[in-house]
């Protein structure tokens, strides 16, 4: 089910409103978006501005932003209306909304609703954006110059591999739609043109990849005949099709333009007309190792640690433990994979080392080997010399089938054997790791497969520098080994260890969480965590009873059960802590869970404040103390309210614990725990009682977000995470203009305030210096140079007449009233000019504009901006 979005502004104010038409139109949709232009914004348009050229600008406008306006919504732009044809709708569309960009007259409304509902089976229409703001016209449209590839032709040519359709091919492909009157080949690559893809193993095959261009084509412009071909070879259907008149391709593939046309030429053919699209850059960029432009290789990088096939139930083995088979060719980083689940709370059944096992002196296996093989593979000591057996089975496929046929089962079994002990110590997660878990039909004792892959050179190159072999050894294992398509092929999710840690981190712990959301963790077990002797003993007699009257059906936790008692597992009357408690994350509700567990009448917290927090990263977005303990006492009042709570601000480390005579416990975290030894020191030395400590453990943060956080759950990560997001509401300034929309940018010197304004830049701003305006404010012969010169005397000028800022400044800073009278004539200039020049931004089409301004607030600029 889709909404329906009509478009009926003249172009050139459609161009400026599209940003606030998509956002607020993705307000009203689920899933599909189309839209269409109808006759009517044709009509308004000045020819200058209708041409083809125009039109395209729109389209891959409204194809570039998209993402990032509408998100989660699939946008398809259908080309009726800006082919100026009659209006035709794919009888596909199932239409649930139609949404109008703005109608002032009602007769227009009436009309547009006769006509389009002789296509749709709703009458709810919506209007959007009745108010918008007259705003000037971009001048990027305007200046558009038309030329030759203005024109449509009949048979029109496009290529690529088209894996699932991203905003980048659905430009090229619409240019080509907008282009074409009759017939539209797409070649669609695969074989050895797919040879150096990124993540090529997860393209799509051709046969899939050419349904849903047809799809997508067919409701785009229905009218046109498709002729979608798989292409081996970069010329396809170009080398020999004699009707092709054009070419589209994008700025990537232009060069090839040149040898298509060399190629039909050599052989009697017309040269083909080109139009080349420019890259447009992904608006919804995931992490920095994916590229800038929309691509399908980070489209298939975004896949990395997702389902990409359904789990099918395995009914030949227990439902617990969840096991998950993780294999993966040499060097594909499946070890280290398999450590970070492991950290992560898996059990880990590592077969390589199983197959160690099944190797010793003096098992069955070990003796089926000797027995198949001879005595001259084995040392002196009797044990199995694997190099002199290796060098007989992998020069013999028919004895290498021999040797797996023993090794194998026996693997198998003390895979099981290791299943088991991990099933009885509690662990709900069991990730069998093993290179050849496909080749041995491993696969059969899992719940389901995950799989590690890099391209062979670079699993060649870590082989060669890990193993110190030869570059023709790296190459003859690599060869030897299941192929990773036919490893992916068997694969419920994939990894790729190809870039950087902190990216791996993410496809695991995206992984990690599709278990967690499918409740993979609590099935058919109770997990405990660390609690006193009252809590214990209770969990202890349920568990024995839900035994005793086969409630459970499985044994009691070993590690839950192997807890010691101590002098932590007493309740005290008086408990103390202490931290800065900057938004209450996981650690502070362990910690704070941990004191309220052992506390009987009275629970004191020192909050940290003033030169405690001096060391703390981003101090400045610290909660005022006052907050804190608000929210504070909000957590503690709901999780015990039987406890008195005394919260109080510290301003040196030991706060209450260096006079308050009645505390008896004070629980800390691994990093605190040494203020334990100078807080009983100074009790000591001023005659108060020592205090009983309770050390809790650091718990990895389980949603780092980057690899500039801390691994464990801190206020820092949680601060960091605040940057580039809205601390405070912007209040409306009704005393400038709604447009542009004016930020102003400020920052201390080297806070990196001009490279975040040259960022803004990139991305659309227009950006207004008002460190280049004070230069230019003190220039020789405007108003401001002249009061200046009248003010501190001509003995700041240089020879020239300019003025000598260093003589200036060597009067003014030295002299808060002379700086404030300097000040006073150069400010309000400067002022004048970010005026002017916000102004020229405007009539170029700006909608957002920076004042970037060192003494933004000193001079009270901020009055200018929105925020």
């Amino acid at each position: 089910m889709g909404s329906l979005l009509i478009l009926t502004r003249p172009l050139q104010e459609l161009i400026i409103s599209l940003p606030k038409l998509l956002r607020e139109a993705s307000s009203h949709v689920n899933e599909r978006l189309f839209i269409h232009l109808d006759n009517l914004s044709l009509k308004k348009t000045p020819k200058e501005y209708s041409s083809l050229l125009h039109r395209s600008h729109v389209i891959s406008s409204i194809y570039s932003k998209s993402p990032s306006l509408c998100p989660g919504v699939d946008v398809c732009v259908l080309m009726g209306g800006f082919k100026q044809r009659d209006l035709t709708f794919n009888a596909k569309l199932d239409i649930n909304t139609v949404l109008v960009d703005n109608i002032s007259k009602e007769s227009e409304l009436i009309d547009l609703k006769k006509k389009y509902n002789k296509s749709l089976t709703t009458d709810n229409f919506l209007i959007l954006l009745k108010n918008i703001l007259s705003e000037p016209i971009n001048q990027e449209f305007l200046d558009i110059q038309i030329d030759s590839s203005d024109i449509v032709y009949d048979d029109v040519v496009a290529g690529g591999t088209f894996d699932r359709i991203h905003p980048g091919h659905k430009i090229l492909l619409s240019e080509a739609v907008l282009r074409c009157n009759k017939r539209l080949t797409i070649g669609v690559a695969k074989g050895a043109l797919l040879k150096r893809k990124v993540l090529k193993e997860l393209i799509l095959p051709s046969s899939e990849r050419i349904e849903l261009l047809r799809e997508f084509l067919t409701v785009v412009d229905p009218s046109l005949t498709y002729n979608l071909v798989e292409i081996i070879e970069p010329l396809g259907p170009t080398s020999y099709d004699p009707d092709m008149e054009m070419i589209v391709v994008s700025e990537e593939t232009k060069k090839g333009v040149t040898l298509i046309n060399d190629y039909r030429r050599d052989h009697c053919l017309n040269e083909l007309k080109s139009y080349c699209i420019r890259i447009f850059e992904d608006t919804i960029k995931h992490n920095q190792e994916e590229e800038d432009k929309y691509s399908s290789s980070s489209q298939r990088m975004r896949l990395l640690g997702t389902r990409l096939k359904e789990v099918k139930p395995n009914p030949n083995i227990p439902e617990y433990p969840y096991v998950i088979g993780l294999t993966g060719g040499s060097a594909s980083g499946k070890t280290n994979i398999a450590k970070k689940l492991q950290e992560l709370g898996a059990g880990i059944v590592d077969c390589d080392k199983l197959g160690h096992k099944a190797y010793e002196y003096g098992n069955d296996c070990y003796h089926e080997i000797v027995k198949e093989f001879g005595e001259e593979i084995l040392n002196k000591d009797k044990t199995i010399n694997r190099k002199a057996l290796g060098s007989i089975v992998f020069a013999n496929k028919e004895k290498l089938k021999r040797l797996t046929d023993i090794v194998w089962p026996q693997i198998a079994l003390l895979a099981k054997e290791e299943t088991e002990m991990h099933k009885n110590n509690g662990k709900t997660i069991v990730i069998l790791d093993a290179a050849v878990l496909l080749e041995a039909e491993w696969d059969k004792f899992c719940h389901e497969v995950w799989v590690s892959i890099v391209d062979r050179e670079e699993a060649i190159r870590r082989i060669v520098e890990r193993d110190n072999l030869s570059k023709e050894a790296a190459e003859k294992r690599i060869e030897s080994q299941m192929k990773n398509e036919e490893r992916v092929a068997k694969a419920n999710i994939v990894f790729s260890t190809f870039w950087s840690y902190e990216f791996t981190r993410q496809q695991i712990l995206k992984a990690w969480k599709i278990l967690e959301s499918e409740g993979k963790f609590s099935k058919g077990r109770f997990k405990p965590s660390f609690t006193v002797e009252r809590v214990l003993i209770i969990c202890f007699m349920l568990l024995r009873e839900a035994s005793s009257h086969n409630i459970l059906s499985e044994p009691i936790n070993q590690e839950f059960l192997d807890i010691q008692i101590d002098s932590s597992d007493i309740v005290y009357d008086d408990v103390v802590a202490g931290g800065t408690f900057d938004r209450i994350h996981p650690g502070h509700k362990i910690l704070l869970s941990e004191a309220v567990l052992r506390c009987n009448k009275r629970l004191t917290i020192g909050v940290a404040k003033g030169a405690l927090l001096k060391r703390k990263v981003l101090k400045e977005l610290i909660l005022p103390s006052s907050e804190r303990i608000e929210l504070l006492r909000e957590f503690l009042t709901v999780v015990d309210p039987s406890l008195t709570y005394n919260l109080v601000e510290i301003i040196e480390p030991l706060g209450p614990t260096s006079y308050d005579p009645d505390m008896e416990m004070i629980v800390v975290s691994e990093e605190t725990k040494k203020g334990v030894t100078l807080i009983n020191d100074y009790r000591r030395d001023h005659c108060l009682n020592e205090l009983k400590s309770y050390c809790i453990r650091i718990f990895e943060d389980t949603i780092k977000h980057n690899q500039e956080e801390e691994d464990k759950y801190s206020s820092s990560s949680q601060r960091m995470r605040l940057l580039g997001t809205r601390l405070k509401e912007v209040k409306p300034n009704p005393n400038i203009p709604e447009y542009p929309y004016v930020i102003g940018l400020t920052g201390g010197s080297a806070s990196g305030k001009t490279n975040i304004a040259k960022k803004l830049q990139e991305l659309g701003a227009g950006i207004v210096d008002c460190d280049k305006l004070g230069h230019k404010a003190y220039e020789y012969g405007n108003d401001c140079y002249h009061e200046i010169v009248k003010e501190f005397g001509e003995e700041i000028l240089n020879k020239d007449k300019t003025i000598n800022r260093k003589a200036l400044g060597s009067i003014v800073f030295a002299n808060k009233e002379k700086l404030k009278r300097l000040t006073d004539i150069v400010w309000p200039q400067i002022a004048l000019l970010a005026k002017e020049e916000t102004e020229m931004h405007k009539n170029n089409g700006k909608t957002i504009v920076i004042l970037d301004a060192a003494v933004l607030l000193e001079a009270e600029w901020d009055k200018f901006c929105h925020e």
